[in-house]
């Protein structure tokens, strides 16, 4: 079989890094079933290397500190095929919208693309179609050749190491009808909701949440929603809902009238004088004996998405979450009344990376590897 040259962007960040270490983990057993991989390239947000030892105790860090600053077009032309039988594949574990946008001249040039990053699937519709087709169609619109198509696969932009996208397309092409879909898809709203409790500040709890590396390092890319609404458009365009980012209807958890110049600590320090404000929902909710969950939805007939805090009974299975679960459930004409839920860790570097590694081997099976 011919070799599959690798490049990896992000390769300092924890997905980036974990997925690595995966990988060569898994070396010998690749090699077992034929597939023989080489990391060619490596790159993080500012600098970029082409000659990479073959060892598994590489400092990354150090290896791109000698590196060349990045340019992400010379990376891409760095992984083109070298001849017509090499397999050439580059892992985007960024979450770069600049990156993102050189998917199309990868396909192009012929290089399978692996990512998590939410910025192919909720840019512009009509890039995102464009990356859609160059999989299976050549620059000037004729189809590949057999065998010879170039994938993106994008398993852990949603949910991360949950089989959520790859379950949907396989409902999808066997033919059954998907009517909604609802879920908790954020690992960090998850946890947030699911510790919340009476008598607790929200904006303490948030505070907490950020120093033990839950939210990201401004709270406020978490509670704006605009990640769920990411997954949630992907979810939608999957199902041939074609519709854009600012069509998609966003609750913010943050106050409107917050100034948005804020530093984070002057968020953070500002956030607690609206405590009330969720204590008065949360309240609502337990009087009625429910509880609050941050969800997404997709409502197929009707062609809209939504993203809000909703209430739920405690018997509810949105309701019995812990920690940072993730949770989606399909609404379909075979999946009814009972819909196809699927539940679990949705954050994490070692699942987020077994997520993209899981591509990695849907990719190897599609090429004839026996994985």
């Amino acid at each position: 079989m011919p070799s599959v040259r690798v490049g990896v962007i992000g390769v300092t960040g924890g997905v980036g890094r974990t997925l690595v270490k995966q990988l060569q983990a898994q070396a010998p057993w690749l090699a077992s079933r034929g597939v023989n991989f080489e990391i060619s390239s490596v790159a993080n947000s500012k600098k970029m290397a082409f000659q990479v030892p073959s060892t598994d105790r590489l400092d990354w860090s150090s290896l791109l500190q000698q590196g060349e600053p990045l340019d992400t077009q010379s990376f891409l032309d760095s992984m083109k095929p070298r001849d017509s039988d090499q397999h050439c594949l580059v892992f985007d574990c960024s979450a770069s919208e600049a990156v993102a946008q050189l998917y199309l001249g990868a396909l192009h040039s012929g290089i399978h693309v692996i990512t998590p990053n939410k910025r192919l699937t909720s840019a512009p519709l009509e890039y995102c179609k464009a990356v859609q087709q160059a999989q299976w169609h050549c620059p000037n619109g004729s189809p590949r050749p057999h065998g010879q198509a170039k994938r993106v696969l994008y398993e852990a932009a949603v949910g991360a190491g949950l089989p959520i996208i790859t379950t949907l397309q396989d409902l999808l092409s066997s033919g059954d009808e998907v009517q909604s879909i609802q879920g908790i898809l954020s690992g960090t709203l998850s946890h947030l909701f699911n510790s919340y409790g009476p008598g607790q500040s929200f904006a303490r709890l948030v505070q907490d949440a950020r120093a033990q590396g839950y939210t990201e390092p401004d709270p406020r890319d978490d509670l704006c929603g605009m990640d769920v609404a990411r997954k949630v458009l992907t979810l939608a365009r999957e199902c041939g809902v074609a519709m854009e980012l600012g069509d998609v209807q966003v609750e913010s958890l943050i106050p409107a009238d917050m100034p948005a110049e804020m530093s984070s600590e002057e968020f953070l320090t500002s956030f607690s004088q609206y405590d009330s404000v969720m204590q008065h929902r949360l309240e609502q909710a337990a009087a009625a004996n429910r509880v609050l969950r941050y969800v997404g939805c997709v409502d197929i007939p009707n062609r809209t998405c939504s993203v809000a805090l909703q209430e739920f009974p405690q018997d509810h299975p949105f309701a019995q979450l812990s920690g940072t679960d993730n949770i989606v459930s399909f609404h379909t004409r075979r999946y009814s009344p009972q819909p196809l839920t699927i539940r679990g860790p949705g954050a994490g570097l070692e699942v987020t990376a077994a997520g993209v590694f899981g591509d990695f081997l849907r990719l190897l099976r599609s090429l004839g590897y026996a994985v």
